[in-house]
Formats: structure tokens, C-alpha cells, sequence
């Protein structure tokens, strides 16, 4: 049980904090809502992807961390990187010259699928920005640091959204997805932070 306090629960929450701020994006349009609803289909394959590149790095690096190889650990984080990485450029270039092509399976009106395709370019192209806040979460997760990056997460992903929907000027749908890159590049700051500050962790060397 206190394993699972100190452990599972916090996953549980750091996983679902981050939807929370959908919440807070409704009252658009039915147009608005179609091409949300096209775009959130084609972009949850990149993060089908992601996915599994994060379980695979939990599971390598949890074992090593389990027998002390801390550089192990180390390496582990920085190749599942470099994977991560040639994903986010494969699915990004896809997403971008083709991404009108798929979403034509989900919409046929020009409207939503014109909001659409701004959504994934948006999206595709910031990619980028999600890789060390998957894998270092995954690492973290793995090596049992669960408190300190789910409070991180909480400000970085779920605050600084609702903060975002409430006070940026938004004139279109197109303009909520800011919140996502805008929410990956300060928890990319604060994961890096905690991976050099956790050296009791991961050791001296990155």
C-alpha cells in the first residue's frame, strides 16, 4: 500500500493532469469541434508511437535501476531520446505535406478541415518539443521519482494551459493549440533541471 501511494498514485495523477484543461476549450462552434475531433484522430498516432517508446524505456530502465547501473539508466534516457527523435521528424514530415491527405478520411467540408490541417501543422511541427518531457518522465517514473515531476507537471502542463485559455487572446480554435508546445517547452526546462539536480539519482554525469 505504501508503495503504491508513494508510486501509483502519483503516476495516476501526473498522467491525468494532463488533460484536464480540455475542459476548460469548449463552447466552439460545430465546425470547430469536427476539425478538433479530425485533428485529435490523425495526431494520436504519432502519440500511439510515443507510447510505446515510453513503456519500452520504463521497463529497460527500471531493470537497470533496480541492479544500481545508474549509467545504464543514463544511456537508456539518451538513446530512447535519439529514437523518440527520429519519430518526431518521420511523423512531423508526414503530418505536414500529407496530413491534409489523411484528414480527408475524417472530414469532407473545406471549413473544418482547412482548421483542421492548421491544427496538425501546428502540432507536427513542435514535436520536437515533447521528447524530453516523455522520455525523462518515463526515466523518472522508472527510478521512482514520482512527486517532484508530477507537481512539476501539474504547473508546467495543467496550470499554465488553464492559464493560457483564460488569459491569451484567442480568435480561433487554431489559437488553443499554442498551449500545448508552449506547455512542453517549460516542462522540457523543468525535467532538465531535475535530472542534473537529482544526481543522488542519476549520478554526476549526464
Amino acid at each position: 500500500y505504501r508503495c503504491a501511494e508513494r508510486s501509483g498514485l502519483p503516476e495516476g495523477f501526473d498522467d491525468a493532469d494532463r488533460y484536464l484543461e480540455t475542459a476548460f476549450d469548449c463552447g466552439w462552434p460545430e465546425e470547430a469541434v469536427a476539425a478538433y475531433s479530425a485533428y485529435n484522430s490523425v495526431d494520436a498516432l504519432f502519440w500511439c508511437f510515443s507510447n510505446g517508446i515510453c513503456t519500452a524505456t520504463i521497463t529497460m530502465a527500471s531493470q537497470n535501476f533496480g541492479h544500481g547501473n545508474r549509467k545504464r539508466v543514463r544511456q537508456i534516457l539518451w538513446t530512447a531520446c535519439g529514437v523518440e527523435a527520429v519519430g518526431v521528424v518521420i511523423f512531423g514530415l508526414i503530418f505536414w505535406f500529407a496530413g491534409r491527405n489523411i484528414l480527408t478520411l475524417f472530414l469532407k467540408d473545406p471549413i473544418p478541415l482547412d482548421l483542421a490541417e492548421k491544427m496538425l501543422k501546428t502540432i507536427a511541427a513542435s514535436y520536437v518539443l515533447t521528447i524530453i518531457v516523455d522520455i525523462f518522465s518515463s526515466v523518472f517514473k522508472s527510478c521512482g521519482m514520482v512527486k517532484s515531476p508530477l507537481a512539476t507537471a501539474v504547473v508546467t502542463v495543467c496550470i499554465s494551459r488553464i492559464l493560457f485559455t483564460l488569459f491569451y487572446p484567442i480568435n480561433d480554435p487554431v489559437t488553443v493549440v499554442y498551449a500545448f508546445p508552449l506547455s512542453w517547452i517549460l516542462t522540457s526546462i523543468a525535467y532538465l533541471g531535475l535530472y542534473f539536480i537529482r544526481k543522488d539519482v542519476f549520478g554526476n554525469k549526464a
